[in-house]
């Protein structure tokens, strides 16, 4: 679609349907601007603003629209998959931080010369951690968007991770833990 076209068909859509009704954003002295506003953004930019005015339209339309009208208005598109690749990598990092201490533990007892209570912190401390890490990451989050924190966030816990399998003692070991934990 052209820019004149998606211009007039965010136009048709936004007075809902009634090409007679002028809307203030498209009458002559602003459609130039309108058209400078596309050439300066790029045609994303451009597309993502028809979709969000089509799904406002839509929504619109309905008294009460329910959940699968939302989503079916809304669509599904590249994003929605590198997210959910994105947030399953997270998830099976999470999970393998949970799950590794306990195949770990059998061999660190006999080389790092764990007590039972050092076995009970190893354990744990990965959870404090990440009950440490979920309010400064949340936090840095909303401040500053989600998708860069959550990628310093991944970076931290492979580090971290990573450097714990080269740890010589149970209290660097432990430390390196509790900061793969925050990550």
């Amino acid at each position: 679609m052209s820019r004149q076209q998606n211009r007039r068909y965010y136009q048709r859509v936004s007075n809902g349907g009634d090409e007679e009704e002028s809307d203030p954003l498209f009458t002559s002295e602003s459609g130039k601007s309108w058209e400078r506003a596309c050439n300066l953004a790029t045609a994303n930019v451009c597309r993502i603003a028809l979709k969000t005015a089509t799904t406002i339209a839509l929504l619109d339309d309905s008294d009460d629209p329910d959940y699968e009208e939302a989503l079916n208005a809304a669509g599904y598109g590249r994003f929605h998959v590198w997210f959910l690749l994105v947030c399953g990598w997270a998830n099976a990092s999470d999970a393998v931080e949970v799950l590794c201490i306990s195949f770990l533990l059998p061999a660190a007892e006999c080389d790092l010369e764990l007590s039972s209570s050092d076995k009970g912190w190893l354990s744990a401390i990965a959870f404090i951690g990440m009950l440490v890490g979920g309010y400064v990451w949340g936090t840095l989050g909303d401040t500053f968007g989600r998708r860069s924190i959550l990628m310093s966030a991944m970076l931290v816990n492979a580090f971290f991770g990573a450097t714990s399998s080269l740890a010589q003692d149970k209290y660097t070991f432990l430390v390196m833990r509790f900061l793969s934990g925050v990550g």
